[in-house]
């Protein structure tokens, strides 16, 4: 089933918003890497781009490649950077392919959308030897797999979509330990509290409940844990 996206309002409405995740984001990948050093990073899912022109700052000497389905978030995206050794492209997960190697590769909201986990071959295949993956999305802490469509009847002629699907921890680390690669999760917890949208109410938000913890949940009902993996070749084994 191709499904459609209506997920990107959030960008087109805010193109150059840093979300706290993409703040945290960065974060993580700074402490990895030498900010004086030199490479490649690879934004799969790059929407509007932000996390690109926020990092960019920081790597001053490193060539950033963004791509993304949406034309017009590539189109944002193009049309705020600033940087030239930044560039944005439109392009499907499922087709595009790249001959160069990255160091670094970021790929944030995406994993959730796809039904296997097979697109992380093709990424990992990207990588330079010594190089990392950072992956944003919602895993589960506890050992289920969940595959979830859903339909935004909020939208005209509305069709069923993907991406609230989610991996257990375990599974992806089993998944990766057999391609002989490393994972290290990091649990985030959104500082903010977001109310519901009434126009849109896929869009996520947070409740309070009775421990007073603050959970992440979408108008499909679904709470949601959200975690960092950092992926690297595990030269130990």
């Amino acid at each position: 089933m191709q499904a459609k996206n209506t997920q990107i309002e959030a960008y087109l409405k805010e193109p150059d918003k840093l979300k706290h995740n993409i703040k945290e984001l960065i974060d993580i990948i700074l402490e990895k890497v030498d900010i004086n050093s030199s490479g490649k990073f690879l934004d799969i899912g790059c929407a509007s781009g932000s996390l690109i022109r926020n990092l960019s700052q920081s790597l001053p000497n490193y060539d950033f490649t963004g791509f993304d389905i949406s034309k017009d978030l590539i189109d944002y995206a193009s049309k705020l950077n600033k940087n030239k050794s930044s560039r944005f492209i439109v392009g499907d997960f499922n087709s595009i392919d790249f001959e160069k190697k990255f160091n670094l590769i970021c790929a944030a909201g995406v994993l959730s959308i796809f039904d296997e986990l097979d697109p992380l071959k093709k990424w990992l295949s990207w990588l330079t030897d010594d190089g990392v993956l950072f992956v944003f999305g919602r895993f589960n802490s506890r050992d289920i797999d969940t595959k979830i469509l859903f339909r935004n009847n909020t939208v005209e002629n509305a069709d069923w979509e993907g991406g609230l699907s989610s991996y257990s921890i375990h599974t992806l680390k089993r998944f990766l330990n057999k391609l002989g690669y490393k994972s290290k999760f990091k649990r985030f917890r959104l500082p903010i509290d977001i109310k519901e949208d009434v126009n849109n109410p896929i869009r996520t938000f947070t409740k309070k409940i009775d421990s007073g913890e603050k959970i992440v949940m979408d108008g499909a009902n679904i709470i949601a844990e959200h975690f960092f993996v950092t992926i690297e070749r595990d030269i130990e084994n």
